[in-house]
């Protein structure tokens, strides 16, 4: 039996590994393969699936004609994940469909906390709000090192376990 063969095992090591890491900045950009969702996230002002340079200007053309995060971080990271053995492979790639998962959660969470002009519904809701979009922050860059095929704490943490 695999250690991965529990979807609970594998998401309390992703929820272990996203507590270790730490950001200071407030970045909100979500992605997903699903349609359904997809299409409520990009009915929501309040983020956007693709992750721009933008200067903070409204040029929306720029922002869709780039693929989404997910995308093209696959695509940066494709060369080096053919050298991967494909047992490893097949761990990044279960661990990055977990941080995926685990972002649209956070982003529909976060969702539920701002108001139609991407402000908090509540003043209390701002801790809340800053604490989600670090989560979803460090997710990103998790996802990021699994798809690049960079060394991974998290996979070496969990190679140490075995």
């Amino acid at each position: 039996m695999s250690f991965f063969s529990s979807p609970l095992t594998l998401l309390c090591c992703l929820v272990i590994y996203s507590s270790l890491v730490t950001t200071n900045s407030f970045v909100l950009v979500t992605s997903t393969t699903n349609k359904k969702m997809e299409a409520n996230v990009v009915s929501s002002k309040r983020h956007t699936l693709y992750n721009s340079a933008s200067d903070g200007s409204n040029d929306n053309r720029e922002a869709k004609s780039q693929k989404p995060f997910v995308e093209r971080t696959a695509l940066e990271g494709a060369e080096k994940i053919r050298s991967i053995s494909i047992e490893e492979r097949t761990k990044r790639a279960m661990m990055a469909e977990a941080v995926e998962d685990r972002v649209l959660e956070l982003s529909d969470e976060l969702d539920q906390l701002l108001g139609d002009d991407g402000m908090p519904l509540k003043k209390e809701y701002r801790e809340k709000i800053e604490t989600l979009a670090k989560e979803i922050k460090a997710s990103r860059e998790q996802y990021r090192v699994l798809v690049s095929g960079e060394d991974c704490s998290m996979i070496n943490l969990l190679e140490s376990l075995k």
